[in-house]
């Protein structure tokens, strides 16, 4: 009787484990869907910010960057900036762009 309380056991911690490891895919997933463009030469600090990958303290440095070099000249200049590499680039380049107005924003889902 023992040790089919083992088993038993061994078997509950097992499908907890399971339910725990589902939950916490679940809350990743829910990342924040994104539309729009992000102008790297004109946007604020909170419109990098909000770009995959980015958040507050890159997106000063990116303003820090953009204010004392000047302009990008080509997208991949904001590898330039310290702590932009080339994993961080591939998250936002979908929204990056050198010309026109930011339109960047969360799209709410219903």
């Amino acid at each position: 009787m023992h040790k089919m309380q083992k088993r038993l056991m061994v078997v509950l911690l097992m499908f907890a484990v399971a339910f725990i490891v589902g939950q916490s895919k679940v809350s990743f997933a829910a990342k924040p869907k994104l539309q729009g463009q992000v102008n790297i030469n004109t946007a604020t600090e909170s419109q990098l910010a909000i770009l995959p990958g980015i958040g507050d303290k890159l997106a000063k440095e990116i303003i820090a960057h953009r204010t004392k070099e000047g302009a990008f000249k080509i997208l991949e200049d904001i590898k330039k900036v310290k702590g932009v590499k080339d994993k961080k680039f591939e998250k936002c380049k979908a929204f990056l762009v050198l010309e026109g107005e930011t339109t960047i924003e969360v799209v709410k889902e219903q």
